[in-house]
Protein backbone atom coordinates (compact mmCIF):
# COMPACT_ATOMS: atom_id res chain seq x y z
CA UNK A 1 0.00 0.00 0.00
CA UNK A 2 0.88 3.43 -0.98
CA UNK A 3 0.84 6.44 1.76
CA UNK A 4 -1.40 8.78 0.26
CA UNK A 5 -0.27 12.48 1.60
CA UNK A 6 -2.48 16.11 0.27
CA UNK A 7 0.41 18.47 -1.11
CA UNK A 8 -0.77 21.90 0.17
CA UNK A 9 1.12 24.92 0.70
CA UNK A 10 0.93 26.39 4.19
CA UNK A 11 -2.30 28.84 5.07
CA UNK A 12 -4.26 27.18 2.28
CA UNK A 13 -7.48 24.86 3.47
CA UNK A 14 -6.50 21.56 4.76
CA UNK A 15 -9.75 20.17 6.59
CA UNK A 16 -11.69 18.53 3.37
CA UNK A 17 -8.21 16.56 2.74
CA UNK A 18 -7.98 15.41 6.14
CA UNK A 19 -11.10 13.67 6.35
CA UNK A 20 -10.51 11.70 2.41
CA UNK A 21 -10.38 8.31 4.39
CA UNK A 22 -7.87 7.24 2.18
CA UNK A 23 -5.33 10.50 3.18
CA UNK A 24 -2.33 9.75 5.02
CA UNK A 25 -1.26 12.29 5.57
CA UNK A 26 -0.67 16.17 4.39
CA UNK A 27 2.31 17.43 2.52
CA UNK A 28 2.76 21.31 3.35
CA UNK A 29 4.72 22.88 1.44
CA UNK A 30 6.45 26.44 3.33
CA UNK A 31 7.78 29.88 2.34
CA UNK A 32 11.46 30.45 4.52
CA UNK A 33 10.47 33.98 4.40
CA UNK A 34 7.23 33.66 6.07
CA UNK A 35 8.70 31.27 8.89
CA UNK A 36 11.61 33.21 9.52
CA UNK A 37 10.80 36.47 9.78
CA UNK A 38 14.35 38.01 10.67
CA UNK A 39 17.69 36.24 11.84
CA UNK A 40 16.44 35.38 15.61
CA UNK A 41 12.68 35.64 14.94
CA UNK A 42 9.72 33.32 13.73
CA UNK A 43 6.52 33.62 13.45
CA UNK A 44 4.83 30.14 13.54
CA UNK A 45 1.18 31.31 13.68
CA UNK A 46 0.48 29.54 10.02
CA UNK A 47 2.65 26.45 10.73
CA UNK A 48 1.40 25.42 13.89
CA UNK A 49 -2.27 25.75 12.81
CA UNK A 50 -1.97 23.36 10.18
CA UNK A 51 0.19 20.84 11.99
CA UNK A 52 -2.41 21.20 14.88
CA UNK A 53 -5.35 20.19 12.74
CA UNK A 54 -3.45 17.51 11.39
CA UNK A 55 -2.39 15.34 13.95
CA UNK A 56 -5.65 16.39 15.91
CA UNK A 57 -6.83 13.68 12.99
CA UNK A 58 -4.11 11.47 13.91
CA UNK A 59 -2.28 12.18 10.56
CA UNK A 60 1.57 12.09 9.44
CA UNK A 61 2.94 15.63 8.29
CA UNK A 62 5.62 16.02 5.61
CA UNK A 63 6.76 19.37 5.05
CA UNK A 64 9.32 21.05 2.28
CA UNK A 65 10.71 24.89 3.25
CA UNK A 66 11.91 26.63 0.22
CA UNK A 67 13.86 29.58 -0.45
CA UNK A 68 14.23 31.42 -3.58
CA UNK A 69 12.57 34.48 -5.39
CA UNK A 70 9.88 34.88 -7.46
CA UNK A 71 6.54 32.98 -8.11
CA UNK A 72 5.90 33.49 -3.64
CA UNK A 73 9.01 31.65 -2.87
CA UNK A 74 11.40 34.08 -1.20
CA UNK A 75 15.01 34.40 0.21
CA UNK A 76 14.44 36.16 3.66
CA UNK A 77 15.93 39.88 3.12
CA UNK A 78 17.80 39.29 6.32
CA UNK A 79 19.39 36.44 5.05
CA UNK A 80 20.61 38.69 2.06
CA UNK A 81 21.87 41.49 4.53
CA UNK A 82 23.82 38.95 6.31
CA UNK A 83 25.98 38.57 3.33
CA UNK A 84 24.46 35.45 1.36
CA UNK A 85 25.34 35.64 -1.98
CA UNK A 86 22.40 35.18 -4.94
CA UNK A 87 22.22 35.30 -8.68
CA UNK A 88 19.42 35.56 -11.16
CA UNK A 89 18.16 32.97 -13.67
CA UNK A 90 15.61 31.74 -15.71
CA UNK A 91 14.48 28.08 -14.96
CA UNK A 92 13.39 25.10 -16.99
CA UNK A 93 9.92 26.57 -17.12
CA UNK A 94 10.66 29.64 -18.20
CA UNK A 95 10.47 31.77 -14.99
CA UNK A 96 12.93 33.94 -13.72
CA UNK A 97 13.87 33.95 -10.02
CA UNK A 98 16.46 35.36 -7.13
CA UNK A 99 18.44 32.39 -5.84
CA UNK A 100 21.59 31.98 -3.34
CA UNK A 101 24.77 30.55 -4.56
CA UNK A 102 23.86 26.77 -3.87
CA UNK A 103 27.20 26.47 -1.91
CA UNK A 104 27.39 30.18 -0.47
CA UNK A 105 28.12 29.27 3.15
CA UNK A 106 26.08 32.05 4.79
CA UNK A 107 22.89 30.31 2.76
CA UNK A 108 23.80 26.96 3.99
CA UNK A 109 24.79 27.67 7.46
CA UNK A 110 21.59 30.17 8.64
CA UNK A 111 19.40 26.99 6.63
CA UNK A 112 20.50 24.66 8.94
CA UNK A 113 20.07 26.91 11.97
CA UNK A 114 16.15 27.41 10.87
CA UNK A 115 16.02 23.21 10.71
CA UNK A 116 17.29 23.29 14.55
CA UNK A 117 14.09 25.64 15.78
CA UNK A 118 11.69 23.75 13.30
CA UNK A 119 12.68 20.29 14.55
CA UNK A 120 12.90 21.82 18.23
CA UNK A 121 9.27 22.79 17.84
CA UNK A 122 7.88 19.74 15.41
CA UNK A 123 10.07 16.87 17.03
CA UNK A 124 7.75 14.10 15.42
CA UNK A 125 7.46 15.10 11.67
CA UNK A 126 7.69 12.09 9.71
CA UNK A 127 8.70 13.54 6.45
CA UNK A 128 11.01 16.54 5.54
CA UNK A 129 12.30 16.71 1.85
CA UNK A 130 15.92 18.39 1.35
CA UNK A 131 15.23 22.06 -0.05
CA UNK A 132 18.53 23.04 0.47
CA UNK A 133 21.33 23.85 -1.15
CA UNK A 134 18.19 23.49 -4.27
CA UNK A 135 14.64 22.94 -4.09
CA UNK A 136 14.73 20.02 -6.05
CA UNK A 137 18.73 19.12 -6.72
CA UNK A 138 19.42 21.25 -10.10
CA UNK A 139 21.10 24.23 -10.41
CA UNK A 140 19.15 26.82 -12.18
CA UNK A 141 20.82 29.09 -14.90
CA UNK A 142 23.97 26.89 -14.54
CA UNK A 143 25.92 26.62 -18.01
CA UNK A 144 29.18 26.98 -19.41
CA UNK A 145 30.91 26.44 -16.20
CA UNK A 146 29.44 29.52 -14.35
CA UNK A 147 26.22 29.72 -11.81
CA UNK A 148 25.67 33.45 -12.06
CA UNK A 149 28.94 35.24 -11.28
CA UNK A 150 29.97 32.40 -9.46
CA UNK A 151 32.44 29.44 -10.91
CA UNK A 152 30.11 26.20 -11.12
CA UNK A 153 31.85 23.78 -9.68
CA UNK A 154 30.57 20.14 -9.56
CA UNK A 155 32.56 18.93 -6.46
CA UNK A 156 31.81 22.13 -4.47
CA UNK A 157 28.03 21.77 -4.94
CA UNK A 158 28.58 17.75 -4.36
CA UNK A 159 29.69 18.30 -1.01
CA UNK A 160 27.12 21.43 -0.09
CA UNK A 161 24.75 18.19 -0.46
CA UNK A 162 26.02 16.01 1.43
CA UNK A 163 26.74 18.78 4.12
CA UNK A 164 22.77 19.00 4.02
CA UNK A 165 21.95 15.61 4.05
CA UNK A 166 23.84 15.45 7.13
CA UNK A 167 22.36 18.19 8.64
CA UNK A 168 18.80 16.87 7.79
CA UNK A 169 19.66 13.60 9.20
CA UNK A 170 21.27 15.05 12.43
CA UNK A 171 17.94 17.31 13.24
CA UNK A 172 15.53 15.12 12.01
CA UNK A 173 17.02 11.51 13.34
CA UNK A 174 13.99 9.74 13.10
CA UNK A 175 12.06 11.47 9.94
CA UNK A 176 12.50 10.20 6.67
CA UNK A 177 14.26 12.55 3.76
CA UNK A 178 13.28 13.03 0.45
CA UNK A 179 16.03 14.09 -1.81
CA UNK A 180 14.17 14.92 -5.11
CA UNK A 181 16.11 13.44 -8.43
CA UNK A 182 17.63 15.80 -10.52
CA UNK A 183 16.00 17.32 -14.35
CA UNK A 184 18.40 15.46 -16.36
CA UNK A 185 21.62 16.43 -14.68
CA UNK A 186 22.42 18.82 -12.40
CA UNK A 187 22.32 21.55 -14.45
CA UNK A 188 19.62 20.19 -16.80
CA UNK A 189 22.01 20.69 -19.95
CA UNK A 190 25.32 17.89 -18.65
CA UNK A 191 23.45 15.02 -18.39
CA UNK A 192 25.08 14.33 -15.05
CA UNK A 193 23.32 11.25 -14.13
CA UNK A 194 26.00 9.66 -12.17
CA UNK A 195 25.67 12.88 -9.52
CA UNK A 196 22.68 11.94 -8.08
CA UNK A 197 23.81 8.41 -7.92
CA UNK A 198 26.56 9.81 -6.04
CA UNK A 199 24.41 11.64 -3.52
CA UNK A 200 22.34 8.84 -2.82
CA UNK A 201 25.24 6.59 -1.96
CA UNK A 202 26.44 8.78 0.41
CA UNK A 203 22.66 9.33 1.99
CA UNK A 204 21.87 7.05 5.11
CA UNK A 205 19.09 4.83 4.98
CA UNK A 206 16.25 7.22 6.66
CA UNK A 207 16.74 9.40 2.97
CA UNK A 208 14.73 8.15 0.12
CA UNK A 209 14.70 8.77 -3.26
CA UNK A 210 12.15 11.55 -4.77
CA UNK A 211 10.70 12.82 -8.01
CA UNK A 212 8.56 16.05 -8.65
CA UNK A 213 7.19 14.86 -12.06
CA UNK A 214 5.12 11.14 -11.97
CA UNK A 215 2.98 11.01 -14.88
CA UNK A 216 0.39 8.53 -16.16
CA UNK A 217 3.82 6.84 -18.00
CA UNK A 218 5.76 7.20 -15.37
CA UNK A 219 8.92 9.90 -14.12
CA UNK A 220 11.31 10.92 -16.86
CA UNK A 221 13.69 12.19 -13.30
CA UNK A 222 13.37 8.63 -12.04
CA UNK A 223 13.79 6.54 -15.16
CA UNK A 224 17.67 6.61 -14.83
CA UNK A 225 17.12 5.97 -11.34
CA UNK A 226 15.00 3.03 -10.54
CA UNK A 227 17.58 0.80 -10.25
CA UNK A 228 17.98 2.36 -6.95
CA UNK A 229 14.40 1.70 -5.60
CA UNK A 230 14.91 -1.88 -3.78
CA UNK A 231 17.85 0.09 -1.68
CA UNK A 232 16.43 3.36 -1.28
CA UNK A 233 13.23 2.98 -0.97
CA UNK A 234 10.98 5.32 -3.49
CA UNK A 235 8.71 8.49 -2.43
CA UNK A 236 6.61 10.29 -5.96
CA UNK A 237 4.76 13.82 -6.35
CA UNK A 238 2.89 14.14 -9.41
CA UNK A 239 3.72 16.67 -12.34
CA UNK A 240 0.11 18.30 -11.66
CA UNK A 241 -3.44 17.39 -10.87
CA UNK A 242 -5.57 15.12 -13.44
CA UNK A 243 -8.92 16.75 -12.25
CA UNK A 244 -9.70 19.68 -14.56
CA UNK A 245 -6.31 20.25 -16.16
CA UNK A 246 -7.62 21.67 -19.65
CA UNK A 247 -3.60 21.50 -20.39
CA UNK A 248 -3.53 17.66 -19.17
CA UNK A 249 0.34 17.56 -18.02
CA UNK A 250 -0.40 14.43 -16.46
CA UNK A 251 -0.97 13.09 -20.12
CA UNK A 252 -3.69 10.07 -20.98
CA UNK A 253 -7.47 10.68 -20.82
CA UNK A 254 -9.12 11.94 -17.65
CA UNK A 255 -10.04 9.90 -15.57
CA UNK A 256 -7.88 6.50 -16.29
CA UNK A 257 -4.76 8.69 -16.54
CA UNK A 258 -5.01 9.16 -12.98
CA UNK A 259 -5.28 5.34 -12.06
CA UNK A 260 -2.79 5.09 -14.62
CA UNK A 261 -0.22 7.56 -12.83
CA UNK A 262 -1.07 5.38 -9.30
CA UNK A 263 -0.52 1.89 -10.68
CA UNK A 264 2.97 3.19 -12.26
CA UNK A 265 3.64 4.62 -8.72
CA UNK A 266 2.92 0.85 -7.44
CA UNK A 267 5.16 -0.87 -10.04
CA UNK A 268 7.64 1.40 -9.32
CA UNK A 269 7.98 0.47 -5.85
CA UNK A 270 6.62 3.68 -4.06
CA UNK A 271 5.97 3.88 -0.82
CA UNK A 272 4.79 7.51 -0.84
CA UNK A 273 3.07 9.57 -3.09
CA UNK A 274 1.63 13.05 -2.61
CA UNK A 275 -1.60 14.13 -4.14
CA UNK A 276 -3.29 17.45 -5.35
CA UNK A 277 -6.64 18.70 -3.46
CA UNK A 278 -7.88 18.80 -6.88
CA UNK A 279 -7.58 15.06 -7.42
CA UNK A 280 -8.12 14.01 -3.89
CA UNK A 281 -11.74 15.81 -3.73
CA UNK A 282 -12.50 14.91 -7.31
CA UNK A 283 -16.24 13.99 -7.34
CA UNK A 284 -15.25 11.16 -10.39
CA UNK A 285 -15.74 7.51 -9.20
CA UNK A 286 -12.32 5.86 -11.16
CA UNK A 287 -10.80 8.75 -9.34
CA UNK A 288 -12.01 7.91 -5.56
CA UNK A 289 -11.76 4.09 -6.37
CA UNK A 290 -8.11 4.76 -7.35
CA UNK A 291 -7.45 6.34 -4.17
CA UNK A 292 -9.59 3.61 -1.94
CA UNK A 293 -7.61 0.74 -3.90
CA UNK A 294 -4.45 2.75 -3.45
Amino acid sequence: MIKIFAGVAVGQPITDCLNHASVDGVALGARWDKLQTGATTFDWTALDAAISEIRAKGKQVALYISARSGGGKLLPDWLKGLGCKTYTATNFMGETHEYAIPWDQVFLGQYGLMLMAVATRYPSIERIGLSCPTLEMTIPGAAAGRVGTATYGRTTYLDAVKGMIDVHCATFQEATIHICAPIGGICGRDRDTAFYREVMAYAPAQCVCFATDLMSTGSARMTPYLDLVAVKGLAYQPIWWATGDASNRIGGTYPNNFLAMLEKAKADGAAYLEIYPQDILSTDATVQAALEAS
